[in-house]
């Protein structure tokens, strides 16, 4: 009896070290096809460019700003007598859409309602409107200046002002220059039409000295000469032509 019962003992350790040979050779098939996966996988190359470093290669330039992250210019346009046909043959010439704000400032009477949105309006395709105070302003349209209204321009939203100055001494060609070239600096443009006195001169200078441009009629082709040659003689004008030219 004793000797069945010794065989029966080792027949059990026999059987259990089987059954744990199993579970371990079950277990490796399940891991083994895993690993052999991951070893045979290789890693997708990155997207994005790895870093130089080295110290003498040549840096990646900033993307480009979208076009809305690119401020539209504005065209400040000064004109006195004369200056209606001026503008109107300055606005016919425009090519459609041109990506600008045209804000005239002409001298007007104080007295008397303004009637240079609709004179002017014959002339262009674009929206002319009377300026009114914190307008904001929109390319492709075109802003006149109320009577009795100095102008000011800041972060492209027009601001009307009552005249510091009496009728007769007020400047506000140059008062709205000088406000442009500080809003848009290389992106104002200041063109001054016929017109008698000198108004319009500093403002020009103002616009230069800011990286803006400057564009001034022929006084040949104006009725009233005075306000070109004035601002010709400031010595910073870019281009002298008829308004079509100018356009």
């Amino acid at each position: 009896m004793f000797g069945s019962e010794a065989a029966s003992r080792r027949f059990l350790r026999v059987r259990r070290a089987l059954i744990s040979l199993e579970i371990v050779l079950l277990l490796f098939a399940m891991v083994a096809p895993v690993g052999t996966m991951a070893a045979d996988v290789t890693p997708a190359p990155s997207s994005s460019p790895t870093p130089s470093t080295d110290p003498l290669a040549t840096p990646s330039p900033s993307p480009a700003p979208s076009p809305s992250q690119v401020p539209f210019p504005i065209v400040g346009i000064g004109a006195s007598a004369g200056g209606l046909e001026a503008l109107d043959d300055f606005l016919r010439h425009l090519p459609l859409n041109p990506g600008m704000a045209f804000v005239v400032i002409q001298h007007l009477d104080p007295t008397r309602p303004g009637m240079m949105p609709e004179l002017l309006q014959r002339a262009t395709p674009m929206k002319v409107t009377q300026a009114t105070d914190r307008l904001k302003l929109k390319p492709n349209h075109v802003y006149i200046i109320p009577p009795n209204k100095d102008m000011s321009v800041l972060r492209e939203t027009l601001f009307l002002l009552d005249p510091a100055e009496p009728a007769g001494r007020r400047l506000p060609i140059n008062f709205f220059f000088k406000a442009l070239a500080e809003e848009r600096r290389g992106a104002a443009v200041a063109i001054i039409l016929s017109g008698m006195g000198s108004d319009g001169t500093h403002g020009v200078r103002a616009i230069k000295e800011r990286g803006g441009l400057v564009l001034v009629e022929d006084p040949t082709s104006a009725r009233f000469d005075s306000m070109p040659k004035s601002a010709i003689q400031e010595g910073v004008v870019d281009l002298v032509a008829p308004p079509s030219v100018l356009a």
